[in-house]
């Protein structure tokens, strides 16, 4: 027949992986309305991302990003990140727990939603902003991230939020 097309088989399709990786396995991981990724126990560095589901990364070390737009990132350190990494939502709380000897520069932001730490802080000066003539006017955009450093500071870790809470947790065990 003319203009045949694909049809819809009728029935979805869904596929889990369970994987186990060698220690110090570099992960990328992607998924797009695949629910939740969760990462436990991995020694690597890490690039996720996921777009409708939340990343929940349990016990890891190494540096890297975790990036969601609907859903949560959890994320607990059994050794602090060493290198720069960063963590963002745009809908869902961010919440990273790290251990107690955390030394590193924090860049944090969100828009609706509040920004909580657990660990002494020492406000970081804001870079300098320069003006743009819009309509015979000046503008000036802030940078919108608050820079605290942690300890003596370190690794910049970046949070980026937009419809949730920030927070950076010391771990307890």
């Amino acid at each position: 027949s003319s203009g045949s097309r694909w049809s819809e088989p009728g029935y979805d399709v869904n596929i889990d992986f369970d994987l186990r990786v060698p220690q110090g396995t570099k992960l990328r991981l992607r998924t797009v309305n695949g629910r939740e990724i969760k990462v436990e126990n991995t020694t690597g560095d890490f690039e996720i991302e996921n777009v409708n589901g939340g990343i929940t990364m349990t016990d890891i070390r190494g540096s890297g990003s975790a990036e969601t737009v609907n859903g949560p990132v959890k994320v607990s350190f059994l050794e602090n990140p060493k290198a720069e990494s960063s963590f963002k939502s745009v809908n869902g709380v961010i919440e990273v727990a790290f251990q107690p000897n955390l030394s590193a520069d924090l860049q944090m932001k969100t828009f609706n939603g509040g920004l909580y730490t657990d660990f002494e802080v020492k406000t970081l000066p804001s870079p300098t902003t320069t003006g743009e003539r819009v309509n015979g006017r000046y503008v000036y955009r802030g940078n919108q991230f608050t820079g605290v450093r942690v300890g003596n500071g370190g690794p910049e870790i970046k949070f980026d939020g937009f419809n949730g809470d920030v927070r950076i947790l010391r771990r307890t065990r």
